[in-house]
């Protein structure tokens, strides 16, 4: 029988390398041997465990996921600094985020010499490529918005915890 390619197999975890995996990717400081004294082993096989790549791997992945469910709160500070100031650089951050804001798009202030100013077409052509990327952008951050709700409800429904049979 042939061997998974590495990338294709899968890892299983022991229920001690899933704890310390999950007090690992805490946010904050957590010494290793306390770590290690909190699963019930060695420091040195702790150390083994950290070595491993998949482990590592693992612990990155989780961490993430946890640093993702302050998302939404960042996101309503980072909207109400928009309502509040208005300011350019919290509108190009959101947009940024969101993956809307397009390389050619720049929320920088526009200077004009006096002697270089635009002619109204120009203007008015400036104007109308604008709008048309700000279409681009609702309809993009439409269907991202969509997607990132079907992904947060499936993300719910996972974390729900099914019922005993036994309490039933």
């Amino acid at each position: 029988m042939a061997k998974l390619p590495a990338n294709r197999r899968k890892t299983y975890f022991t229920p001690q390398q899933l704890h310390a995996i999950e007090l690992l990717s805490e946010p904050g400081k957590i010494k290793y041997s306390a770590v290690a004294d909190q699963v019930g082993v060695s420091r040195r096989l702790l150390y083994d465990w950290r070595q491993n790549e998949e482990f590592l791997e693992e612990v990155k992945k989780r961490a993430t996921q946890k640093v993702g469910e302050f998302t939404s709160s960042v996101y309503a500070r980072l909207m109400k600094e928009i309502e509040e100031k208005g300011s350019a650089k919290h509108i190009e951050l959101f947009l940024k985020t969101q993956g809307l804001l397009q390389p050619e798009v720049q929320m920088n202030q526009l200077q004009i010499n006096s002697n270089e100013r635009p002619s109204n077409e120009e203007i008015e052509a400036d104007i109308s490529r604008v709008l048309r990327e700000l279409e681009d952008i609702d309809e993009n951050y439409a269907e991202r918005r969509k997607k990132w709700e079907s992904a947060r409800r499936k993300r719910r429904a996972i974390d729900i915890d099914p019922v005993d049979e036994d309490e039933e």
